[in-house]
């Protein structure tokens, strides 16, 4: 996916097993896109999301590891 909204689409269409993404993603981040799908049926998520940054910064590793 090139954005935010194409991996929303994506992700609701293909319903992968794994999802690589980085954390940004334009206009949201991969958390964002996490939230969307737990919350919109977390019952139906199977996904796992693996998220990927070249950034290091201590404030994303810690969104990320207490994201749930």
């Amino acid at each position: 996916a090139e954005s935010y909204d194409d991996a929303v689409e994506k992700i609701g269409r293909l319903k992968p097993s794994i999802v690589l993404v980085d954390f940004y993603l334009g206009k949201g981040t991969a958390l964002d896109l996490y939230q969307h799908f737990t919350q919109a049926s977390p019952d139906r998520l199977k996904s796992v999301f693996v998220v990927l940054s070249s950034n290091n910064s201590p404030a994303i590793t810690t969104a990320i590891a207490e994201a749930d």
